[in-house]
């Protein structure tokens, strides 16, 4: 479960914060501040993963949280005011989102903390079991790039190689880490940590590949990425 403080000097910031948390798998809101000494006597008592922090509040700016000393959490910044945009990402910021933000900018802020993670998985990644040719192969989880539908049977995709394997497209999907791996299309499966840009009708993959989007997973997209 992801611990976040949201500070924010606004009820209203709060009341948004919190809906777009709530909806939000395994995250928690675990605490309220509403002004930056407030978030640093709850920073002192209770232990968050994540903090939403407004810059522009009556005692103090944001960026004084995140200098003050032993801060050091991953911080998405929340304000009203694009001005500071440039300036936060020198703070090491996760993400500015500008108010009013939509639950989908908001959810594409929540990735930028979750890939690191999901990239961590790497050290302890599974092996997934799929049928080639009437035999048992293994697959380390980092190395499938995606999965596509191929007639009666499915095609794995690594860095360097495709395997037609004895499988649904379903089948396959069911094996893959719930974490890592979207459904895009009805004929493709993929591996997050490959996709480096979503563009509508298609996503871009980190080696070049293009691969198509349906229409009834743009929006999931458009909420990860």
């Amino acid at each position: 479960m992801v611990r976040c403080l949201v500070v924010d000097d606004e009820p209203n910031a709060h009341l948004v914060l919190n809906n777009y948390i709530r909806k939000t798998p395994d995250f928690v809101v675990e605490a309220h501040a509403y002004h930056v000494n407030e978030a640093k006597l709850l920073l002192k008592d209770m232990e968050f993963d994540l903090v939403f922090l407004d810059l522009n509040m009556p005692d103090y700016s944001g960026f004084d949280l995140i200098v003050s000393k032993d801060y050091g959490l991953p911080t998405i910044l929340t304000t009203a005011y694009a001005e500071h945009a440039l300036e936060s990402y020198e703070y090491g910021v996760l993400d500015y989102l500008l108010k009013p933000f939509s639950y989908e900018r908001f959810s594409k802020a929540i990735h930028r903390y979750t890939l690191p993670k999901l990239e961590a998985d790497y050290a302890t990644s599974s092996m997934v079991d799929m049928k080639i040719d009437g035999h048992i192969v293994s697959f380390p989880v980092e190395d499938i790039l995606y999965l596509q539908s191929w007639g009666n049977y499915v095609k794995l995709f690594t860095q360097d190689k495709s395997f037609i394997c004895t499988s649904t497209t379903s089948e396959a999907e069911r094996r893959m880490p719930r974490n890592l791996f979207v459904r895009i299309h009805k004929s493709y499966v993929v591996n997050m940590l490959y996709v480096e840009r979503f563009d509508i009708d298609y996503i871009i993959l980190k080696n070049q590949t293009y691969l198509p989007v349906g229409i009834t997973y743009r929006k999931l997209l458009s909420g990860l990425l």
